[in-house]
This record gives C-alpha cells, structure tokens and sequence, in this order.
C-alpha cells in the first residue's frame, strides 16, 4: 500500500510539474519568441500541364485543361515554348480563366491571364488564383500554315498537406 501512495505521489507530481511549465506559456505569443510554439512549414508541389510536341494545324488551336484548389497556395504557372513552320515560325499562347476560354473559343473577346502574342519562342512565369484554366496553342490566325510547337508547361505551389 505504501508503494501505491509513493507511486500516486510522484506521478502527480510529475503531471503538475509538466502542466506548470507548460501552461505558464502563452502559446499565442505574437513577438515569436515562445519556444514551445510548434510551426509548420509548407511543402513546395509542382505538377506537370504538358510537355510534349503538337502540330497545331492552320485554323485550329490545342487546349489543356488544369485546375487550382484553394489548398494549393502562392501557385505558379511557368513554362518555354518553341514554334517551327510557316512564314513567322510562330504561335500565340495563351492561358485562360475557364468562362474567358469560353468565350475566346465563341470569337468574343476576352482579358485573357497570359498572352504571348505571335512568338517563335518565349519563357513565362505567372502567379493565379485558385480557379479553373485552359492553356492554348493558337494557330487560329493561319489561314495556310500549320505549326510545329514543342511546350513543356507546369505549376507549382505550397501545401501544408
């Protein structure tokens, strides 16, 4: 029985220990200074739209379709292309809000995120909210010439999952 007692007695004491230097504290402490404060960093993501080669016929357009969740924080959209053929070597690339690509696709016109103009070649990197967007291949300014576009395209954001 005396054990037990000496058992309970210390057990307590060790509950009350811990509880006193933990609890005194404040865990919302907004200078930073609280070492008992555990923060989490987020984890860097990054997913592929497409990385290939298309021939984009005269008239005619390639759409890739690609999502942002609100999860996904400070995301980023990047990505070079590479045009051959034709008179100008060139394509115009854009990206678009999902009623914007509807619209662009009806002939209206539209704001649209990003917009190369008629390039041979280009680099690009922008920041988007949480939406849903189309990456475009524009050929739809040549009446005779088809296009030879190489793109390798993704994003990438933070997480805290």
């Amino acid at each position: 029985m005396r054990k037990l007692i000496i058992s309970l007695t210390v057990t307590i004491t060790l509950l009350l220990s811990i509880c006193l230097t933990g609890c005194t504290t404040n865990i919302f402490d907004p200078s930073g200074n609280n070492p008992n404060l555990v923060t989490r960093s987020p984890i860097t993501k990054n997913m592929n739209i497409v990385d290939d080669t298309f021939d984009v016929y005269a008239g005619n357009y390639y759409k890739f379709k690609f999502s942002i969740s609100s999860d996904m924080l400070n995301t980023r959209v990047g990505g070079s292309f590479y045009t051959s053929g034709g008179s100008g070597n060139d394509i115009r690339v854009l990206i678009l809000e999902s009623t914007d690509y509807i619209n662009w696709s009806n002939g209206h016109p539209v704001t649209p995120c990003y917009d190369s103009g008629k390039l041979t070649t280009h680099s690009f990197m922008l920041s988007l909210p949480a939406g849903i967007y189309y990456l475009v291949l524009d050929n739809t300014f040549s009446f005779i010439s088809s296009k030879q576009v190489k793109i390798d395209a993704g994003m990438e954001w933070e997480s805290y999952n």
